[in-house]
């Protein structure tokens, strides 16, 4: 789960450190405002500033380039200014008063007797049922060979790391799911991902990771797996993640930790 109040402080933090800037660079700023007026196709300004209590204005000359720059500018920061005094307020204030949700929190502030019985399986009682469907369901089967940490077996190693991977995170996967999907002009088309993630807004993230590029029969597959996602309404970076191993089949695992990182900061992780 996102460190919520860490984000926010550092907002906070980063927000100070601008308003500083502003309000030293509004210091040598000129006083007064402008306004403007159409007569016919050109457009006039008018300066104002107040001097003595009393309200004075006078017409800019469109030599004063600089003027209206240094006075739009100023609107600018002065409204920025506003924004962000109200933001740190209202933001310090959450700080105050905001308790994290994670498992780990509100375990602490429960009774040991509620608190000893409250703690989450690693895999939920549907995610269990699924995975078991879907490896009874497995296409060549007996290709599924490389064990993992979450007690099946997969296809390749780069998928093993990524299934132990995702078990220490906490990733709420299913590995080959057959899943249906509408393809226009096909109809209803049973696809089989290498994961299916699921989280916690009801949706899914589809997760392929692909392998063997050196064979073409393998990359034209892929392609039109790929391009079925697509047409079934799958956007890269949105609801279908895509990976790879690298040209000398070794496998990347800082990508595949920020892939992981999206997906917990998405939701689909279970509460650590």
């Amino acid at each position: 789960m996102r460190n919520f109040k860490l984000e926010l402080k550092k907002d906070v933090e980063y927000q100070k450190r601008l308003l500083s800037e502003y309000e030293k660079e509004l210091e040598g700023l000129p006083e007064g405002s402008l306004s403007r007026y159409q007569v016919g196709k050109k457009t006039y300004y008018k300066y104002m500033v107040r001097k003595s209590g009393r309200r004075m204005q006078r017409h800019v000359k469109h030599t004063e380039v600089e003027l209206i720059e240094a006075l739009c500018r100023k609107a600018f920061l002065k409204h920025s200014v506003c924004i962000m005094q109200k933001n740190i307020k209202a933001q310090e204030k959450l700080l105050d008063i905001y308790r994290s949700y994670s498992r780990e929190h509100v375990l602490k502030e429960l009774k040991p007797i509620y608190a000893e019985g409250a703690a989450e399986p690693t895999v939920t009682a549907d995610i269990r049922r699924k995975q078991n469907d879907a490896i009874a369901r497995a296409v060549h089967s007996e290709l599924l060979t490389q064990p993992t940490l979450a007690g099946f077996c997969v296809r390749s190693k780069s998928e093993t790391i990524i299934v132990n991977m995702m078990t220490g995170r906490r990733v709420r996967f299913v590995y080959e799911e057959p899943i249906c999907l509408e393809i226009p002009g096909r109809g209803r088309v049973t696809m089989h991902p290498d994961f299916v993630i699921y989280l916690d807004s009801g949706e899914i993230i589809i997760w392929e990771h692909l392998g063997m590029l050196s064979s073409d029969s393998y990359t034209k597959a892929q392609a039109r797996k790929l391009q079925m996602y697509h047409l079934a309404g799958y956007t890269l970076g949105k609801n279908l993640f895509l990976t790879a191993d690298n040209a000398d089949g070794t496998l990347d695992v800082t990508v595949i930790s920020r892939v992981i990182d999206e997906i917990c900061e998405r939701g689909g992780c279970y509460g650590v």
